[in-house]
């Protein structure tokens, strides 16, 4: 196996079942779009790339995430073809790993994609370029793109390293790939979603799998109607 359990550390890993259910994507799409198939090749640029296993990592889970939201955004429904180029040209020409998964820097405009590049710590410097369409590398005017990416933090690199995956009724849930391998966790309590969820199937009501848990019953009704929602989209 190529995937050393060193590699795996502080990354999240999960299946692509997995992924697909918390990306709410169908999971022949989450491995098409991470692993390639006969139809193309991936999409994503994968973080573990030389591993053998079919892991998702956190890196992947979120570039998957955004490429959902791309490819649905009434405004700009960016084909596939054209969001693998932009992070290819990204990853290839300006040395920038994980476009999508990094703060602000990748935009789009219309039917292209464009890139920030410069200093986080001067914003007037930045150059805006393009990466896809027949003006590509040129430069752009900042303030004509539109930033995508939400509900996400952010490392002292720029690049993501966490997802508030929801938020009900004051409750949130992260995800954190130093966190349990990534798993959604309920803030405040630190168990997991889909442990309230079971442990509300099992107990019959929020209110003995909070007693249960010695938690409150906004936590475990948060977590609960997180993974229904899931369930039902899959």
């Amino acid at each position: 196996m190529v995937t050393m359990a060193a590699e795996l550390l502080d990354v999240g890993i999960y299946t692509v079942e997995e992924a697909a259910f918390y990306s709410r994507v169908p999971t022949q799409t989450m491995g098409r779009w991470v692993f390639g198939d006969r139809r193309g090749t991936p999409v994503v640029e994968r973080q573990l790339s030389k591993a053998t296993e079919r892991i998702v990592t956190f890196l992947d889970f979120i570039q998957a995430i955004h490429i959902r939201q791309i490819r649905t955004d009434t405004e700009c429904r960016i084909p596939l073809n054209k969001i693998r180029e932009a992070i290819e040209v990204a990853s290839r020409k300006y040395n920038v790993h994980y476009p999508l998964a990094r703060d602000h820097t990748t935009f789009f405009y219309g039917k292209e994609i464009v890139i920030a590049l410069g200093s986080d710590e001067d914003e007037q410097k930045k150059e805006f370029v393009q990466l896809t369409g027949k003006t590509k590398h040129h430069g752009m005017i900042g303030k004509i793109v539109k930033l995508y990416a939400k509900d996400l933090t952010f490392d002292p690199n720029g690049l993501v390293n966490g997802f508030k995956a929801s938020n009900y009724d004051g409750v949130e849930i992260w995800m954190r790939p130093t966190l349990r391998f990534g798993e959604p966790i309920v803030s405040g309590c630190g168990y997991t979603a889909r442990t309230l969820y079971e442990a509300t199937v099992v107990e019959g009501s929020y209110e003995q799998a909070a007693s249960a848990y010695g938690i409150s019953i906004g936590q475990v009704e948060a977590a609960y109607r997180y993974i229904q929602s899931l369930s039902n989209v899959a």
